[in-house]
């Protein structure tokens, strides 16, 4: 988790640049459990607890958003909520690359043993003012 958050302060600069840093993976993703979910009702109860554990990680203030976002990955659901974590990973390099910017989460959809969750780290620029 730490050499990922790292890969994200060794990018960070690359924002001053206007370029935009984009990760991809999964807020959960436990493809063994997939199928027998299917005929559960709503998500499985560890698609919950830790789609509510990154939103709190990646929402921290950034001095302590690294230790939160490592301890994701030592919680007791989290094997079960990947088990095998390339598809949380890239959250880390992410919040890495924001710097002081403050993580928000825009949309979140757990089902269940999945979840997708999308993060935005920094505000967005104010749109140009269009004059009639």
């Amino acid at each position: 988790a730490d050499q990922h958050y790292r890969l994200g302060q060794a990018i960070q600069s690359l924002r001053e640049q206007n370029i935009q840093i984009v990760c991809s993976g999964m807020a959960v993703h436990n493809l063994r459990d997939l199928f027998s979910a299917r005929s559960s009702v709503g998500p499985l109860p560890y698609t919950l607890s830790f789609d509510k554990a990154l939103k709190e990680a990646a929402e921290a203030g950034p001095s302590e958003r690294q230790a939160k976002l490592a301890d994701l990955l030592k919680r007791p659901d989290a094997r079960k909520a990947h088990p095998s974590f390339e598809h949380c990973l890239p959250i880390h390099v992410a919040a890495g690359a924001a710097g002081e910017d403050k993580g928000k989460q825009i949309w979140t959809k757990p089902e269940a043993s999945m979840s997708w969750a999308m993060y935005r780290f920094g505000d967005l620029p104010a749109a140009p003012k269009v004059e009639a």
